[in-house]
Protein backbone atom coordinates (compact mmCIF):
# COMPACT_ATOMS: atom_id res chain seq x y z
CA UNK A 1 0.00 0.00 0.00
CA UNK A 2 1.71 3.28 -0.77
CA UNK A 3 0.39 7.19 -0.17
CA UNK A 4 1.52 10.27 -1.80
CA UNK A 5 4.67 11.73 0.08
CA UNK A 6 2.86 15.33 -1.26
CA UNK A 7 -0.44 14.48 0.57
CA UNK A 8 1.40 13.29 3.91
CA UNK A 9 2.92 16.66 3.66
CA UNK A 10 0.08 18.60 2.84
CA UNK A 11 -2.38 17.04 5.14
CA UNK A 12 0.05 17.61 8.53
CA UNK A 13 0.40 21.36 7.05
CA UNK A 14 -3.55 21.96 7.41
CA UNK A 15 -3.45 23.04 10.56
CA UNK A 16 -2.41 26.31 10.12
CA UNK A 17 -3.73 27.16 6.79
CA UNK A 18 -6.77 25.88 8.47
CA UNK A 19 -5.93 28.64 10.92
CA UNK A 20 -5.31 31.54 9.11
CA UNK A 21 -8.65 30.49 6.64
CA UNK A 22 -10.96 30.48 10.37
CA UNK A 23 -9.92 33.69 11.26
CA UNK A 24 -10.21 35.61 7.84
CA UNK A 25 -13.65 34.63 6.69
CA UNK A 26 -16.79 31.58 7.74
CA UNK A 27 -16.01 30.79 4.25
CA UNK A 28 -16.73 27.13 2.92
CA UNK A 29 -13.28 25.33 2.52
CA UNK A 30 -12.04 23.80 -0.46
CA UNK A 31 -8.81 21.72 -0.57
CA UNK A 32 -7.25 20.58 -3.90
CA UNK A 33 -7.00 17.26 -2.61
CA UNK A 34 -8.29 13.73 -3.66
CA UNK A 35 -12.05 12.77 -2.08
CA UNK A 36 -10.49 10.91 0.84
CA UNK A 37 -8.49 14.04 1.90
CA UNK A 38 -11.44 16.35 1.35
CA UNK A 39 -12.88 14.01 3.76
CA UNK A 40 -9.88 14.00 6.64
CA UNK A 41 -10.24 18.06 5.93
CA UNK A 42 -13.67 18.24 6.61
CA UNK A 43 -13.41 16.07 9.70
CA UNK A 44 -10.48 18.41 10.77
CA UNK A 45 -12.13 21.45 10.03
CA UNK A 46 -14.88 20.55 12.14
CA UNK A 47 -12.73 19.94 15.33
CA UNK A 48 -10.99 23.04 14.53
CA UNK A 49 -14.02 25.42 14.52
CA UNK A 50 -14.11 24.47 18.34
CA UNK A 51 -10.22 26.18 18.73
CA UNK A 52 -9.84 29.46 20.15
CA UNK A 53 -5.93 31.02 20.52
CA UNK A 54 -4.53 32.04 23.72
CA UNK A 55 -1.59 34.02 24.55
CA UNK A 56 0.82 31.55 26.13
CA UNK A 57 2.80 28.60 24.82
CA UNK A 58 3.92 26.07 26.53
CA UNK A 59 7.68 26.36 28.10
CA UNK A 60 10.88 25.80 25.95
CA UNK A 61 11.47 22.65 28.16
CA UNK A 62 8.35 20.67 26.90
CA UNK A 63 9.83 18.46 23.58
CA UNK A 64 8.71 19.28 20.49
CA UNK A 65 6.97 17.40 19.07
CA UNK A 66 7.85 14.16 16.49
CA UNK A 67 7.60 15.23 12.22
CA UNK A 68 4.64 13.33 10.68
CA UNK A 69 7.37 11.70 8.74
CA UNK A 70 9.31 10.85 11.55
CA UNK A 71 6.24 9.33 14.03
CA UNK A 72 4.71 7.47 10.66
CA UNK A 73 7.83 6.01 10.74
CA UNK A 74 7.77 5.17 14.10
CA UNK A 75 4.72 3.56 13.71
CA UNK A 76 4.51 1.58 10.35
CA UNK A 77 7.80 -0.24 11.69
CA UNK A 78 5.67 -1.56 14.61
CA UNK A 79 3.87 -4.61 13.91
CA UNK A 80 0.72 -3.77 15.08
CA UNK A 81 -1.61 -6.89 12.79
CA UNK A 82 -3.77 -8.80 15.04
CA UNK A 83 -1.24 -11.53 15.88
CA UNK A 84 0.81 -8.78 17.35
CA UNK A 85 -1.58 -6.18 18.64
CA UNK A 86 -1.48 -2.65 18.93
CA UNK A 87 -0.21 -2.26 22.59
CA UNK A 88 3.31 -1.55 21.51
CA UNK A 89 1.93 1.17 19.12
CA UNK A 90 -0.18 2.67 21.44
CA UNK A 91 2.48 2.81 24.28
CA UNK A 92 4.74 4.88 21.66
CA UNK A 93 2.32 7.35 21.05
CA UNK A 94 1.77 8.01 24.73
CA UNK A 95 5.36 8.54 25.46
CA UNK A 96 5.12 11.14 22.52
CA UNK A 97 2.39 12.73 24.19
CA UNK A 98 3.65 12.94 27.60
CA UNK A 99 6.60 14.66 26.41
CA UNK A 100 5.09 17.28 24.06
CA UNK A 101 3.59 18.61 27.34
CA UNK A 102 -0.19 16.62 28.30
CA UNK A 103 -0.79 16.03 31.84
CA UNK A 104 -0.65 12.15 33.16
CA UNK A 105 -4.21 12.43 33.74
CA UNK A 106 -5.07 12.97 29.85
CA UNK A 107 -3.22 10.56 28.23
CA UNK A 108 -4.81 7.02 29.25
CA UNK A 109 -3.65 3.62 28.08
CA UNK A 110 -5.98 1.11 28.33
CA UNK A 111 -5.95 -2.78 27.65
CA UNK A 112 -8.75 -5.27 28.42
CA UNK A 113 -7.28 -7.99 31.16
CA UNK A 114 -7.74 -10.69 28.83
CA UNK A 115 -6.60 -9.16 26.32
CA UNK A 116 -2.98 -7.06 27.36
CA UNK A 117 -1.68 -7.00 23.30
CA UNK A 118 -4.65 -4.39 22.16
CA UNK A 119 -3.76 -1.75 23.84
CA UNK A 120 -5.58 2.03 23.46
CA UNK A 121 -4.80 5.12 24.15
CA UNK A 122 -6.97 8.02 25.09
CA UNK A 123 -5.71 11.39 24.32
CA UNK A 124 -7.75 14.40 25.53
CA UNK A 125 -6.65 18.46 24.74
CA UNK A 126 -8.94 20.64 27.76
CA UNK A 127 -11.19 23.41 26.80
CA UNK A 128 -12.93 25.69 28.21
CA UNK A 129 -16.20 23.66 29.02
CA UNK A 130 -18.58 25.32 26.23
CA UNK A 131 -20.33 22.21 25.47
CA UNK A 132 -19.67 18.29 25.00
CA UNK A 133 -16.14 17.01 23.60
CA UNK A 134 -15.56 16.25 20.23
CA UNK A 135 -13.72 12.71 19.77
CA UNK A 136 -11.77 11.56 16.85
CA UNK A 137 -11.12 7.74 16.72
CA UNK A 138 -8.38 5.71 14.11
CA UNK A 139 -7.49 2.11 14.93
CA UNK A 140 -3.51 1.23 15.42
CA UNK A 141 -4.28 -2.17 13.84
CA UNK A 142 -2.99 -3.25 10.74
CA UNK A 143 -4.15 -5.90 8.16
CA UNK A 144 -1.25 -9.04 7.87
CA UNK A 145 1.04 -8.64 5.49
CA UNK A 146 3.63 -10.93 4.08
CA UNK A 147 7.08 -9.67 3.05
CA UNK A 148 6.66 -11.77 -0.18
CA UNK A 149 3.51 -9.99 -1.43
CA UNK A 150 5.28 -6.67 -0.99
CA UNK A 151 7.87 -4.85 -3.37
CA UNK A 152 9.44 -3.01 -0.36
CA UNK A 153 9.30 -4.65 3.80
CA UNK A 154 5.66 -4.46 4.51
CA UNK A 155 6.78 -2.62 8.10
CA UNK A 156 9.72 -0.53 6.85
CA UNK A 157 8.18 3.05 5.88
CA UNK A 158 10.12 3.01 2.19
CA UNK A 159 9.74 6.25 -0.12
CA UNK A 160 10.25 5.99 -3.71
CA UNK A 161 9.30 8.80 -6.28
CA UNK A 162 7.20 10.44 -3.89
CA UNK A 163 5.33 7.92 -2.67
CA UNK A 164 5.43 6.52 1.02
CA UNK A 165 5.19 2.61 1.08
CA UNK A 166 4.23 0.73 4.28
CA UNK A 167 1.69 -1.33 6.04
CA UNK A 168 -0.80 1.12 7.13
CA UNK A 169 0.30 4.43 5.77
CA UNK A 170 -3.36 4.64 3.94
CA UNK A 171 -5.34 2.31 6.24
CA UNK A 172 -5.05 4.20 8.63
CA UNK A 173 -1.48 4.53 10.29
CA UNK A 174 -1.16 7.76 8.02
CA UNK A 175 -4.51 9.50 9.59
CA UNK A 176 -3.24 8.66 13.33
CA UNK A 177 -0.30 10.50 12.70
CA UNK A 178 -2.34 13.41 11.02
CA UNK A 179 -4.58 13.42 14.69
CA UNK A 180 -1.62 12.78 16.44
CA UNK A 181 0.52 15.99 15.07
CA UNK A 182 -2.04 17.98 14.86
CA UNK A 183 -3.13 17.58 18.59
CA UNK A 184 0.46 18.05 19.95
CA UNK A 185 1.13 20.85 17.76
CA UNK A 186 -2.18 22.89 19.20
CA UNK A 187 -0.52 21.84 22.80
CA UNK A 188 2.53 23.55 22.05
CA UNK A 189 1.00 26.42 20.99
CA UNK A 190 -0.63 26.85 23.49
CA UNK A 191 -4.56 26.87 22.18
CA UNK A 192 -7.02 26.12 24.50
CA UNK A 193 -10.26 24.53 22.58
CA UNK A 194 -13.97 25.96 23.56
CA UNK A 195 -14.82 22.42 23.95
CA UNK A 196 -12.40 19.43 24.91
CA UNK A 197 -11.18 17.60 21.61
CA UNK A 198 -10.28 13.93 22.42
CA UNK A 199 -8.46 11.27 20.01
CA UNK A 200 -8.91 7.69 21.00
CA UNK A 201 -6.29 5.55 19.06
CA UNK A 202 -8.13 1.88 18.91
CA UNK A 203 -7.09 -1.97 19.03
CA UNK A 204 -8.43 -4.77 16.49
CA UNK A 205 -10.56 -2.99 14.11
CA UNK A 206 -9.19 -5.11 10.98
CA UNK A 207 -9.76 -8.22 12.50
CA UNK A 208 -13.40 -7.45 13.86
CA UNK A 209 -12.00 -9.02 16.75
CA UNK A 210 -11.76 -10.03 19.92
CA UNK A 211 -11.14 -6.74 21.49
CA UNK A 212 -12.35 -4.17 19.70
CA UNK A 213 -11.15 -1.12 20.98
CA UNK A 214 -14.03 1.40 20.09
CA UNK A 215 -16.87 -1.44 21.84
CA UNK A 216 -14.88 -2.16 24.74
CA UNK A 217 -14.28 1.38 25.24
CA UNK A 218 -17.85 2.17 25.46
CA UNK A 219 -18.89 -0.99 27.31
CA UNK A 220 -16.31 -0.28 29.96
CA UNK A 221 -14.21 3.27 29.76
CA UNK A 222 -17.40 5.53 28.41
CA UNK A 223 -16.95 8.28 30.99
CA UNK A 224 -13.40 8.90 28.67
CA UNK A 225 -14.77 8.74 25.35
CA UNK A 226 -18.02 10.63 26.08
CA UNK A 227 -18.67 13.33 23.60
CA UNK A 228 -21.48 14.94 21.57
CA UNK A 229 -20.08 14.79 17.85
CA UNK A 230 -17.55 11.49 17.32
CA UNK A 231 -15.61 11.44 14.03
CA UNK A 232 -13.96 9.09 11.96
CA UNK A 233 -11.28 9.51 9.73
CA UNK A 234 -11.18 6.55 8.16
CA UNK A 235 -14.23 6.51 7.09
CA UNK A 236 -15.43 10.17 6.88
CA UNK A 237 -17.75 10.06 8.85
CA UNK A 238 -19.23 12.06 11.83
CA UNK A 239 -21.89 11.14 14.28
CA UNK A 240 -23.54 13.02 16.70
Amino acid sequence: MKASLKLLERETGLLSRLRRALVRAPTPFNYPGDHAMHRWCTALLMGLMSLAATGTTLADSVTAPPSAGELLRELVEINSTHAHGSTEAAKALAAHFLAAGFAAQDVTFLAPADHPSKGNLVVRLRGRGRGRPILYIGHLDVVEARREDWNYDPFKLTEHDGWLYGRGVIDMKGQDVAMAVALMRLKREGFEPARDLIVAFTADEEAGGDANGVSWLLATHRDLIDAQIVINPDGGEAFR
